[in-house]
């Protein structure tokens, strides 16, 4: 990408974004200024951590009932290979 002002030069535009992910509409432009150190202070903001450990719960909820969900899938695979071949 170039930078509208560099019209005809190879210089690189700096428009780079770090946007939270648990955090819709958070987004913090790195560079010169504190903006990084900004996203750094968002990251131990309590209201931030209380969406990762939301996201983060809910994930672990999820992970037993899909492995029970396999579990299930693979004995009734097992059954039907035991019966259509011994």
């Amino acid at each position: 990408m170039y930078h509208e002002s560099n019209k005809g030069s190879a210089l690189c535009s700096t428009n780079w974004r770090i946007r939270c992910a648990d955090c819709p509409g958070k987004i913090y432009y790195p560079g010169p200024g504190e903006t990084l150190a900004n996203f750094d202070v968002h990251l131990k903001n309590r209201e931030h951590r209380r969406r990762v450990s939301e996201r983060v719960a809910a994930s672990q909820a999820q992970a037993p009932a899909a492995a029970a969900e396999a579990d299930a899938t693979m004995q009734n695979l097992t059954s039907s290979f035991r019966r259509a071949f011994l």
